[in-house]
């Protein structure tokens, strides 16, 4: 017989989210102060005649007694796509559509729209949504198969030219100025079109200044490609750099020469080539680090500075991009550019 004594693994605790406690905490806490006229419009609305439609403004009170007694055959839930949207209803952004809640024949269980409810209760707003009842539950797995469609083509179809550029610049510049601010919260779609056509002047003298000054160093590769000027200038606009500035500065970098001697333009041009033909990590830059790095650079310019060396910002820092104040000094008996500093971190 093997006395050898056999150990059994003893099983490691189950992770406890305090997110999702927060969050069933809530629910449970509606639930329970729900009235008998609640849980009786929650089984009105989950009930009723086959595949038909009505529309329904979900309370958080409703909307949770749905997602605690009425919730069936859904896919798992996920806590974050349901803040990320109950983020979106407090911003005001979410709009009624064809996209609604559908429950299914014959149990009258949720089988589509957990995380609806859910973020109607974490936004604690009301929202007016499309319900199907008694509906064909085996359709769940056609549901949202489909490309969804992209900012870019919303706000084609409402006549914005350049909309792809734009999309792309607005999520840029709106992604850099969160950052800064340490939110990481990625902008919606919504967000995007909304500000789009908010900025849609700025973006059009942005993708016009960026694409000129491509064209006019014709004899040479810029700096930059047109689409990623447009997003610096751009970024250079909402910071309130003065326009003539900004493309004073958008045209040396492009270039990649300045008349100033020890200026900072040529390091930085000489930067931005490598890290677009990197082939080494530590030569790469992230846009975020391209954002920084060109901002850093511009307040040099702008205030006439020389540099004695330019480095990269580093991963995670991030310049400030309000830019109003950051102007040439007026220095009373010697010229600004004879001043030799050295480049802030």
């Amino acid at each position: 017989m093997d006395n050898q004594k056999t150990t059994t693994s003893k099983p490691k605790p189950e992770r406890i989210d305090p997110e999702q406690q927060k969050f069933d905490a809530r629910i449970n806490e509606l639930v329970a102060q729900a009235t008998p006229a609640d849980i009786g419009q929650a089984q009105e609305i989950a009930s009723g005649e086959p595949n038909d439609a009505i529309r329904v403004t979900l309370t958080p009170t409703l909307a949770a007694v749905i997602f605690r007694k009425h919730n069936g055959r859904n896919r798992d839930f996920t806590l974050s796509k349901a803040k990320r949207w109950a983020r979106a209803m407090e911003r005001g952004e979410w709009k009624l559509t064809h996209q609604g809640i559908a429950f299914a024949a014959g149990t009258n269980k949720l089988f589509d729209g957990q995380h609806r409810c859910a973020a109607v209760v974490m936004s604690g707003c009301s929202i007016e949504f499309w319900v199907f009842r008694r509906h064909d539950p085996d359709v769940i797995d056609a549901i949202d198969q489909s490309d969804k469609r992209s900012a870019w083509e919303t706000l084609k179809l409402g006549g914005i030219a350049d909309s792809k550029e734009k999309e792309q610049i607005a999520r840029r510049v709106i992604a850099y100025r969160r950052h800064a601010e340490s939110n990481d919260e990625a902008p919606s779609v919504i967000e995007i079109e909304q500000y789009v056509l908010d900025h849609n002047d700025a973006l059009n003298e942005a993708l016009t200044l960026a694409r000129e000054s491509e064209q006019e160093n014709s004899l040479a590769e810029s700096t930059m490609k047109a689409k990623d000027a447009a997003a610096v200038i751009h970024l250079m606009q909402v910071g309130e750099a003065p326009a003539g500035m900004i493309r004073d500065f958008v045209f040396s970098l492009q270039r990649g020469a300045d008349s100033r001697e020890g200026g900072v333009i040529v390091p930085m041009a000489k930067m931005l080539i490598k890290a677009s033909r990197a082939e080494q990590r530590r030569d790469r830059m992230s846009r975020d680090q391209i954002f920084s790095t060109v901002l850093k650079a511009y307040m040099h310019w702008a205030r006439g500075e020389r540099v004695a060396s330019f480095k990269p910002a580093k991963s995670g820092q991030y310049t400030p991009y309000k830019l109003a104040d950051v102007v040439q000094p007026e220095i009373s008996g010697s010229e600004s550019s004879g001043s030799e500093v050295q480049p802030s971190a």
